[in-house]
């Protein structure tokens, strides 16, 4: 990319500062090419031109709108392309010291936090471009020992033809601080977008977060996404990762459980239709002893889709009486349909439970014919059996989530096969 780093409307010069290292960074790390890298090597981004995708001006933000948290939410913010057009906190949780806002309203805790992850710029092509250009996003921040049981929740309504999208995210719990958070990413037109996502948890000792998201971009969005979680000791993680649109998601997001006691629950979905392609890596790190994470992943692949998963546990010598599993499941619903499942481990200790399991397969045709005896239609009992398949998942989610996620697999379920090609 041409465009130089210049400094924005109230920018901190350790803002600046930041942005130009992962500059040069950028430039200095090769284009990923599929011969020569394992993690590319179902996903060919050769053909991509990002001279094509413009990134907009960033502007100091206007007044905003403000939202009304009610009885439902702890906070609530809504992004309209590259900028935050409403927001809404309880105020009594910002006499607390919560900070929940997009980036410019709250510059110095972002200088502090920016690149205090694992995902430095270094680490990647993508995430250093956005390092170096992030256009929008969030902070949210739990001081120690508060508890929400409301949820913060967050709309990305991206927008534009032939536009770049670089959202950061950063979500920082003290010590013993627990929230929820819901996201959405949606488009707001049909028109073709790079979005290049890079998300930073830093979860304290004995905190607990819970992160759902769905991404529901459209069919012309080429969507990228990095994330690394930090878990502390005796804190938790637990995700519910949704995906259903994009004309192609590439995503690479690891946990890392530093401390005895930290835990990590990773759930996904996926439903892949038409010529969608879908590539998701995770890496469970494993840094110290008694450390726990459990992994489980479900994909529905239908017309000539393509999924791909591929899956790390790591646990590093220190990781003596870690308990790790890692399951992908994928469900083929006819020929042209197509699944990768890559599950792996590396393993440097030796007093330890760490198990992995991968199924590719098609609907059982016994079970259709069981439910078919029952008075069932045989598609009736294809879309009663592959909602079945992701029950597993999240059924554990509160009933809001479940219902949207139904609802969503439904929608998959009623698409026909489009006509334009998607590579």
């Amino acid at each position: 990319m041409r465009t130089t780093i210049k400094k924005r409307p109230g920018e901190l010069a350790a803002w600046q500062e930041f942005r130009l290292d992962a500059r040069k960074s950028y430039e200095k790390l090769p284009w990923p090419v599929p011969s020569e890298n394992e993690f590319w090597r179902r996903t060919d981004v050769s053909h991509l031109n990002l001279e094509q995708y413009d990134i907009p001006p960033i502007t100091q933000s206007e007044s905003l709108q403000a939202l009304d948290v009610g009885d439902d939410f702890s906070g609530r913010l809504r992004f309209s392309g590259t900028r935050l057009v409403a927001a809404g906190l309880d105020t009594r949780l910002a006499q607390q010291g919560v900070v929940f806002s997009g980036l410019q309203q709250a510059p110095e805790l972002v200088a502090a936090l920016l690149g205090k992850s694992a995902i430095v710029p270094s680490i990647g092509k993508f995430q250093a471009l956005n390092s170096a250009y992030f256009t929008h996003g969030y902070v949210l921040f739990v001081p120690a020992w508060l508890e929400l049981k409301k949820p913060f929740e967050i709309e990305f309504s991206e927008k534009g033809s032939d536009s770049a999208s670089h959202p950061r995210i950063l979500i920082v719990l003290d010590e013993g601080a627990r929230a929820q958070v819901v996201q959405t990413e949606r488009s707001s037109d049909s028109g073709a977008l790079f979005r290049n996502s890079v998300v930073e948890i830093l979860l304290a000792r004995a905190s607990a977060l819970d992160l759902t998201v769905f991404q529901e971009m459209n069919a012309a969005t080429l969507n990228f996404v990095h994330g690394t979680v930090e878990i502390a000791g005796d804190a938790t993680f637990n995700s519910l990762n949704a995906q259903f649109g994009s004309k192609l998601t590439k995503s690479d997001s690891a946990v890392r459980l530093k401390e005895p006691g930290a835990h990590a629950i990773l759930n996904g979905i996926g439903f892949a239709t038409g010529h969608q392609h879908f590539d998701q890596r995770t890496v469970q790190y494993h840094d110290a002893p008694n450390t726990k994470s459990s992994l489980r992943y479900k994909t529905a692949v239908k017309d000539t889709a393509y999924s791909v998963y591929q899956g790390m546990i790591r646990v590093e010598p220190g990781g003596q009486q870690v308990d790790a599993y890692q399951a992908n499941q994928n469900l083929l619903l006819n020929d042209g349909a197509r699944a990768d499942s890559i599950p792996s481990l590396e393993i440097e200790a030796n007093n330890l439970k760490c198990s992995h399991g991968t199924t590719v397969g098609k609907v059982d045709e016994e079970q259709v014919y069981y439910l078919m005896t029952r008075g069932l239609s045989r598609e009736e009992a294809k879309r009663f059996i592959i909602s079945g398949f992701f029950e597993e998942v999240f059924k554990e989610a509160p009933e809001k989530i479940q219902v949207i996620l139904r609802q969503l697999i439904e929608q998959k379920l009623n698409q026909n096969m489009e006509n334009a090609h998607v590579g």
